[in-house]
């Protein structure tokens, strides 16, 4: 399931007045940020994701309309929630296979915006921050629901506080004297291109293979958060949570956008 990395404390009520006030508006500057990505030499992935974030803009009409409607049976329910939740699994599937090519532009995505890239956790977002969501989205929890989601936000917090002591591992190795001695010569060679030894390339490789295999494992537990909680949740408290979840990723990115064009404009004057 893929939630932007975003975790600062929205109300839904919040992000619902700010999402269906600038509904039209983002939509225009969404469109704006993918005409510059196809400017830019997009890559298959970057591609792939300009028309997954337009079947995301109707999946969340969709649990928008679905949420705040009445006439929505438990099956009809189920089955969006259904297909959101594939639409995810398409996007991870993608991704997987992008990271194997290029792993490092996954921990700073140049298809997202610097207050995107702020709240990045690992290439994604902060598994933890389900838990913000439900809690601002869904009001009617049961006990034995509460309970069970406590259980696994603490499972999922110690999970967490292994992969970020895996990654600070690796950028403890990433720092050692050696690599970084190598490095600096390599950028202070003054004599045009120059052939990387085979030991940089050990070096560099063991490092790729690290990364990957941590983003991996981020999004493996990302996944597989989401798919318990929405099994803990009832079909349509899921779909509340599901339409939480994408509106938060577009508020931050409409507050990202606004505050790059505004610096922009600053800059210009």
């Amino acid at each position: 399931m893929y939630i932007h990395p975003a975790e600062p404390t929205l109300t839904l009520q919040a992000k619902i007045h700010i999402s269906s006030k600038n509904k039209n508006k983002n939509k225009i500057k969404m469109n704006i940020n993918r005409a510059a990505v196809n400017r830019s030499k997009a890559s298959p992935f970057e591609s792939f994701l300009e028309g997954w974030l337009v079947r995301q803009e109707h999946h969340l009409d969709e649990l928008i309309t679905a949420a705040s409607s009445s006439g929505y049976s438990d099956e009809e329910s189920k089955e969006l929630v259904s297909r959101v939740l594939r639409h995810y699994e398409e996007y991870y599937d993608e991704k997987s296979r992008d990271t194997r090519h290029d792993v490092f532009r996954h921990l700073s995505p140049p298809w997202c915006t610097p207050l995107e890239c702020a709240f990045l956790w690992i290439g994604g977002f902060r598994p933890g921050v389900m838990f913000q969501l439900v809690a601002k989205s869904v009001d009617d929890l049961s006990s034995l629901q509460a309970q069970r989601l406590d259980s696994l936000r603490i499972g999922t917090g110690k999970e967490e506080k292994k992969l970020a002591d895996a990654l600070a591992r690796i950028q403890e190795t990433a720092a050692s004297p050696s690599i970084v001695e190598r490095i600096r010569r390599i950028s202070c060679w003054p004599y045009g291109d120059i052939i990387v030894g085979p030991q940089m390339g050990t070096d560099t490789e063991s490092l790729r293979s690290a990364m990957e295999t941590l983003v991996a494992n981020a999004d493996r537990l990302r996944t597989k958060t989401a798919a318990v909680v929405v099994d803990v949740l009832t079909p349509k408290q899921s779909m509340k949570f599901l339409d939480a979840s994408a509106e938060s990723q577009r508020v931050l990115w409409s507050w990202g956008s606004n505050g790059d064009l505004e610096g922009s404009s600053s800059q210009a004057k």
